[in-house]
């Protein structure tokens, strides 16, 4: 029997190669659990958020209304971001938040932005994140949620064609004769034309002023006669209701009292209201008994409380409308100002 030796030369080869092969399995392994660190298994959030729009088809200038509804369970807060001016090619003319309301076995935010375009075309509103944390646990945990991209149709009110390269020709120009006129009495005509012009200017501010409290006083009936149908119809409950009536009166009385009442605590606005001498005693009770059970639900967790709400909204609808016929009632005992009753200079004789 005849043996055959290998020649060391081979035998370290035969090593080299095979250390070789260990080193590129090992690059490999470590390569593919950096890959599977950086792209972990999504996990199911269990916030909940749903996304709804009024209408997907709107004119320029026309609102349209947009829904965010937040549902989570017990123990996760969620934070609203704060808006800005616009979002996305929309810009923001108003909205409402309902915070941390009962909501059948967990918690419910909601926040409704009326949204208006100065532009025609498919426009799109981007995705909206919220953040919350889960303290469900030792150690808190927190999260984004974010919603889908929608896409709106707003329309043009021009009469079409509305490309700039096919407008309609201008029509020559018509040059009107000058009326020949006396240059007679110029120092009594020019204090007229200033004294009317500074009485149209006051007008001006007193009717601007006077249509912005009017518009405020239709937002909040509004708002009533929704949650009066919604309560009606049983869309919602008596708990979320109460709590939407609250955020409505505080509201109303920041606009028509001048109650900054967002930036007041419950107690600070009841007795910054008990001492305004405008708020009835009527409206002061009802203020004190919805942000009192207000306050129960959103931060004790209380539920069932024996409110009648349909009762409840009725009478602030009929304040609200007090309100509004006692403006009309004081804007009808202002006089017009009487242009005849600026007499002209008289001419002084000498004798």
């Amino acid at each position: 029997m005849r043996f055959f030796s290998q020649h060391p030369t081979a035998i370290m080869k035969t090593n080299s190669g095979f250390k070789l092969l260990i080193g590129f399995s090992l690059v490999a392994f470590c390569q593919i659990g950096l890959a599977a660190e950086s792209n972990p298994v999504p996990k199911i959030s269990p916030v909940e958020i749903q996304l709804e729009l009024s209408d997907t088809q709107t004119h320029v200038a026309k609102p349209i209304e947009l829904a965010i509804t937040i549902t989570a369970p017990t123990g996760i807060t969620v934070s609203l971001p704060p808006l800005k001016e616009t979002i996305g090619p929309f810009d923001i003319v108003g909205y409402r938040d309902i915070n941390d309301v009962p909501f059948q076995k967990g918690r419910r935010w909601q926040r409704r932005i009326q949204l208006e375009s100065l532009m025609a075309g498919e426009l799109e509103i981007p995705a909206i994140e919220i953040g919350y944390v889960d303290r469900r646990k030792d150690s808190d945990i927190t999260g984004i949620v974010s919603t889908t991209p929608k896409s709106i149709s707003v329309i043009s009110n021009f009469e079409k064609p509305t490309s700039p390269q096919q407008l309609r020709d201008i029509k020559s120009v018509v040059f009107i004769p000058e009326p020949e006129s006396a240059n007679t009495n110029l120092p009594a005509a020019s204090t007229l034309a200033t004294t009317m012009l500074l009485a149209l200017g006051f007008a001006a501010v007193i009717f601007a002023k006077r249509k912005s409290q009017i518009s405020s006083r239709r937002q909040i009936l509004n708002r009533l006669n929704e949650l009066q149908t919604q309560a009606t119809q049983q869309k919602i409950g008596n708990d979320e209701a109460l709590v939407c009536l609250s955020k409505i009166a505080r509201d109303f009385s920041k606009f028509e009292y001048q109650i900054s009442a967002p930036e007041l605590t419950t107690n600070e606005f009841l007795t910054l209201a008990s001492s305004n001498p405008r708020l009835t005693s009527d409206f002061k009770q009802l203020l004190s008994n919805l942000l009192t059970q207000a306050d129960l639900i959103k931060f004790a967790g209380a539920q069932g409380l024996s409110t009648d709400i349909e009762k409840s909204i009725e009478h602030l609808t009929s304040i609200v409308k007090q309100a509004d016929l006692t403006s009309s009632e004081a804007a009808q005992k202002l006089k017009p100002l009487r242009l005849g009753s600026i007499s002209e200079p008289t001419n002084m004789e000498t004798n």
